[in-house]
């Protein structure tokens, strides 16, 4: 039996999904559609099943029947390899990544907040503050709430901007005094 188990992991942006390995394990990939992801680590129960399979009876019954097959018999050997599925990436509404997109959308609503303060404190002398407020504000706020769990998919909003903007934690897995945390 194999020692090394196959998981996949996804790109958050555009949905490509990947082969883990434990040569990439815990580093930081570029996928092709410009985003940053990092590998995740082994978890500890996948270690535990790949050494607890490493010498099963199956496997010593296995060993002892291929003993016994004589070299001058001709079987041909195929390897099966998971080859990674490509999706469909998710786009925005511009076509662009949807990273991309929340990013888009949270600026308005924060120029739309803006044009709201503006509007309270200057609308007898400007009613188009008013105005731009009243459109931009409910309308990017509706499309950054529908965008959002897409982009988000379960993490933290901290960790998504990271992701988006390429961040890398260096002390991701340590605590404040540079030690490894404990799990």
């Amino acid at each position: 039996m194999s020692s090394q188990t196959t998981t996949h992991f996804q790109c958050f942006s555009c949905g490509q999904r990947f082969r883990w390995s434990p040569a990439v394990a815990g580093r930081t990939l570029r996928c092709p559609c410009g985003a940053k992801i990092r590998c995740p680590e082994p978890r500890d129960e996948t270690i535990t099943a790949a050494e607890s399979l490493d010498d099963t009876v199956a496997d010593v019954e296995l060993d002892e029947h291929l003993d016994q097959i004589e070299s001058g018999d001709s079987v041909e050997e195929f390897i099966h390899e998971e080859t990674a599925v490509r999706r469909i990436p998710q786009k925005g509404m511009f076509g662009w990544p949807i990273g991309r997109e929340v990013f888009f959308w949270g600026v308005a609503t924060v120029i739309g907040v803006a044009l709201g303060i503006l509007a309270l404190l200057l609308h007898k002398y400007f009613i188009h503050y008013t105005i731009a407020f009243v459109i931009v504000f409910p309308y990017s706020a509706f499309r950054l709430r529908k965008a959002w769990p897409r982009w988000a998919q379960g993490r933290s909003w901290v960790e998504c901007i990271n992701d988006t903007l390429g961040v890398v934690d260096d002390n991701e897995g340590e605590d404040e005094n540079g030690a490894g945390k404990t799990v």
